[in-house]
């Protein structure tokens, strides 16, 4: 995660992919933080703590990293399909 008040608070297989949670844990916004994964990902989408797809939560993957934003003290937990 390039982003140093990112943090990442669980990564761990499901049966889809790959469950990321991560938490901004240093109280301010942010407009630009990247996932670069060792994987070779085919697909991100967000999904909510019980870990069902949000509408419209397609991520766009290139290069096996994302980009997104992230307000003070939220939680963001991502689905990662490999390919």
């Amino acid at each position: 995660v390039r982003c140093p008040d990112v943090l990442v608070s669980c990564f761990k297989p499901d049966s889809e992919g790959w469950i990321l949670r991560l938490y901004e844990g240093g109280g301010q916004d942010h407009e630009d933080v990247t996932v670069q994964l060792g994987l070779d990902v085919l697909k991100a989408e967000e999904v909510n703590l019980v870990e069902q797809a949000i509408p419209a939560g397609q991520i766009p993957v290139e290069n096996n990293s994302f980009h997104f934003s992230m307000k003070k003290n939220e939680v963001r937990t991502f689905r990662i399909y490999r390919k």
